[in-house]
């Protein structure tokens, strides 16, 4: 760079390119651009007086940084506790950010929070930069404040560029409306609840043999989730309930099963409907009294910098989009419970996910049902510990039973029952070829070979923006080498629209099909030859139809290889593309290949789904009332 000053221009989507136009660069200066969006540095070639382009964030998995996550938590949690009022605001038992950070405004926040330290410093220490200018985005704001008060612990001048656009501004305007019409959304939401139950007459009888599945959102995977086991507890005699709270959707597939539903919003005291946000707002009143005492909390530090006004964002959003709920919640399960003793019940999350946790706070003390769990987990997650609100883990396989013990869960307390999500699948396959599920996704039957893409959805710390563009862009050049391939690419259902789109829109390739992100995930599975993905249980349902999967991850974190050697890793480009190269070239090796993965794959669907894969749902009923019996032979119920 000689002896020119370093300047970091941060341009953080191609939106604001065209401030560039009227930006006058200085003789004196080296001008460092950092981008997320990958048409930013395609175009950043543009601009002669650039002499470097670079991402503005690093490819970091959240290990890296979850035990400082985890003791940030905790002190949040104690400050948030001890605003706690169950007279005159939020009792104390509903002040917490929960112990998982996959998304949302607080757990994810702090984890995201360190990530972006790591990466500003990271680039700042690298480029040696003495100025930012920061072509303002709408989006970013709260990720520009973080750049901001890290280059403010270094002494780097900032500057910002078009901090006045109507852009943001409109930006502005929209974020507060929609802050402010979240509280009457819901009180909407509830009072037309109650109005269709008592229209309906809907009201969920006592049983003597309830057990209770806590539903909170009514998509049909999570319903379709649910049903076997809730069958097979009906046949077993037991009454089924599902308790949905925000998932009315759901009520009707699981009233046409026969089963019974509670709708939660039902019994919600009309009290405590207009209570809840007055009683929030004495409790954030105390919060902004103490404000302070957050912004100068002496642990609440990272690498030197002091977070507490970096999070307090987070703490507004906190106060203003989930304790009302949370505190509404408490009292219709108040309600409901008060009339209802269940044998059993499924907590939303094991209990750690906030629904969960507030539903197990009104059992605790005064009933005593059996709490369960059926999950997929196994792989290491420092977030994960066994929940102090789950009795009995159904387990799928060996796999699922060791990780399960290394959290700590005593051998009595779990059962080995399989998983009875994938049941259908083998149904599906006898109903769908590969070339009809191609016929329903429009996609023609001319060419050699088929690769699905699952481009997933990106969250710091899993999957970052940079490493799904590379992976995006690599599949595109390679595709566009080989026009007799097709590229399938399938986001998640919660990504968000946007730059992923742009980027093949740019290629213009006919033989990329974007799949709408809301579809399941198996006509495209079926479709294809090949999935490429990076740890995403999709993986789990390809291995079911036998298809050969690549794991592309770059940013070296071992513990993301979950399928072990069912699944082929690469860890760079330069190998995926080299890969896919041989798979598609050579057939003799292509098929040598897959023939490995799935012997590969046999070994680890029985390790993870046991040697026995069917009545799953009966097994875990059966454990379920074997717990039961137990549990009342111990408290000498008869």
């Amino acid at each position: 760079m000689g002896s020119n000053k370093p300047v970091l221009l941060v341009c953080r989507s191609l939106n604001e390119m065209h401030l560039l136009n009227r930006f006058q660069p200085e003789n004196n200066c080296c001008y460092i651009v950092a981008s997320n969006d990958l048409r930013v540095h395609l175009e950043i070639a543009k601009y002669p007086w650039v002499a470097d382009v670079c991402y503005l964030e690093q490819m970091e998995s959240y290990y890296s940084v979850a035990a400082e996550v985890i003791r940030l938590l905790e002190l949040i949690n104690q400050w948030l506790e001890s605003l706690g009022n169950d007279f005159k605001g939020i009792p104390k038992e509903l002040l917490f950010w929960i112990r998982n950070a996959e998304g949302g405004i607080t757990t994810q926040r702090i984890q995201d929070l360190l990530l972006l330290i790591r990466s500003y410093k990271y680039i700042l220490d690298t480029y040696k930069v003495k100025t930012i200018l920061i072509l303002r985005n709408p989006q970013a704001e709260w990720e520009d404040d973080v750049l901001m008060g890290v280059a403010q612990f270094h002494n780097i001048e900032v500057r910002i560029i078009g901090q006045w656009r109507f852009s943001i501004l409109k930006a502005k305007l929209l974020s507060w409306l929609k802050f402010a019409a979240r509280e009457p959304y819901y009180i909407a939401l509830i009072l037309f609840a109650k109005l269709r139950g008592a229209w309906q007459s809907q009201r969920s009888r006592p049983a003597a043999q309830e057990i209770v599945v806590q539903l909170c959102i009514p998509s049909d995977k999570f319903v379709q989730d649910h049903l076997p086991l809730m069958k097979a507890l009906a046949a077993r005699g037991y009454q089924p309930v599902a308790l949905l709270w925000r998932a009315s959707p759901a009520a009707a597939p699981i009233q046409q099963a026969g089963l019974g539903v509670a709708e939660l919003e039902t019994l919600v005291p009309l009290s405590g409907i207009f209570a809840a946000p007055y009683r929030v707002w004495l409790t954030w009143r105390q919060a902004r009294r103490r404000r302070a005492e957050f912004f100068s909390h002496p642990e609440l530090r990272y690498a030197e910098i002091s977070l507490g006004p970096l999070l307090w964002p987070a703490v507004l959003a906190f106060f203003g989009e989930e304790l009302a709920s949370r505190y509404r919640l408490k009292l219709a399960a108040r309600n409901y419970f008060a009339h209802h003793a269940p044998k059993a019940i499924k907590l939303w999350g094991r209990g750690v996910l906030a629904e969960g946790a507030v539903v197990a706070s009104v059992l605790k003390g005064n009933q005593n049902p059996v709490t369960f769990f059926w999950g997929w987990a196994f792989y290491e997650n420092p977030y994960w510990i066994e929940s102090p609100f789950c009795e009995l883990i159904l387990a799928s396989g060996d796999i699922q039973v060791d990780y399960f013990h290394k959290l700590g869960v005593p051998a009595a307390q779990i059962a080995k029952v399989g998983i009875g999500r994938y049941d259908h699948l083998e149904e599906f396959q006898h109903t769908h070829s590969p070339a009809q599920s191609q016929a329903l996704l429009n996609i023609p039957q001319q060419y050699q070979y088929y690769i699905l893409f699952d481009s997933n959805a990106t969250l710091r710390g899993y999957h970052t923006i940079q490493e799904q563009s590379l992976v995006t862009e690599t599949l595109l050049n390679f595709i566009r080498e080989y026009p007799e391939v097709a590229l399938l690419i399938k986001p998640h259902p919660i990504h968000s629209e946007g730059w992923l789109e742009a980027l093949i829109d740019l290629f213009k390739l006919p033989n990329v099909f974007l799949i709408d992100k809301n579809m399941e995930p198996y006509h495209a599975i079926n479709a294809a030859d090949l999935l490429i993905t990076k740890f995403s249980t999709i993986a789990m349902e390809a291995m079911l139809f036998k298809k050969a999967v690549i794991a592309i991850s770059l940013d070296g974190e071992e513990r993301f290889r979950i399928y072990g050697d069912a699944v082929e890793p690469v860890n760079s480009l330069a190998g995926l593309h080299t890969l896919l190269t041989q798979v598609v070239n050579d057939a003799d090796a292509r098929r040598r290949w897959r023939d490995n993965q799935l012997q590969n794959q046999a070994i680890f669907l029985e390790q993870y789904l046991g040697k026995d894969m069917g009545n799953a749902a009966q097994k875990g009923a059966a454990a379920v009332d074997r717990f039961i019996r137990q549990k009342s032979t111990f408290f000498g119920e008869h």
